[in-house]
């Protein structure tokens, strides 16, 4: 083995303990003293929540609002890291891979969060980190305010985080649209048994 494979072996061990550290801390945290249950009541809005808003949740927007037209629901993605007349365009990974599962994403830019609809029924985050965002922003409306993996079945809701794929290549982007389409199908059953 070369030198280089395994400094790039050693650095990806390296980042996935990181990473695993982490998803255990984070998810440990947010199940002890976050997670609420899902309230049972009529949804008329919902916000995606994530970094950039290029990625995970604009798959969410458009992959939830392909799903669930015959719902009349408001649907809104931003994201947490969004600086306003810096907003960014959409990686080329996400356009591909959303197509994979039948989702065209044409036009969109990205917002922060001052653009999305606050006081939406339901507001769904992508990690931890954005979840605290949105909590210290707007502490009073945190009822709404729930994690996207709170829609997966057991065990699989264990970890909280459904992390970026932002830079790496579209295997990445699908493993991540797999669990996101995952937690959206369990919401659109809860929609349909709670209307």
């Amino acid at each position: 083995m070369h030198k280089m494979e395994k400094k790039i072996i050693n650095g990806d061990i390296k980042r996935s303990t990181k990473l695993l550290i982490k998803t255990i801390v984070e998810s440990s945290i947010y199940n002890i003293y976050y997670k609420k249950p899902i309230p049972k009541k009529k949804i008329k809005s919902i916000v995606f929540i994530c970094s950039g808003n290029i990625c995970r949740s604009v798959f969410a927007e458009y992959y939830f609002k392909s799903i669930s037209k015959r719902f009349d629901l408001l649907i809104q993605s931003c994201g947490t890291d969004v600086v306003l007349g810096k907003e960014g365009n959409i990686p080329q990974e996400t356009i591909n891979t959303a197509k994979e599962f039948g989702v065209e994403i044409v036009d969109h830019q990205s917002k922060d969060i001052s653009r999305c609809r606050y006081d939406s029924d339901l507001i769904v985050a992508l990690e931890f980190k954005h979840y605290k965002s949105w909590k210290n922003i707007f502490p009073e409306l945190d009822k709404n305010l729930f994690l996207m993996t709170d829609f997966l079945n057991w065990p699989n809701r264990l970890f909280c985080n459904i992390y970026d794929p932002f830079g790496l290549d579209e295997t990445q982007y699908k493993k991540t649209f797999l669990k996101i389409e995952k937690c959206l199908i369990n919401l659109l059953l809860k929609l349909k048994i709670d209307c």
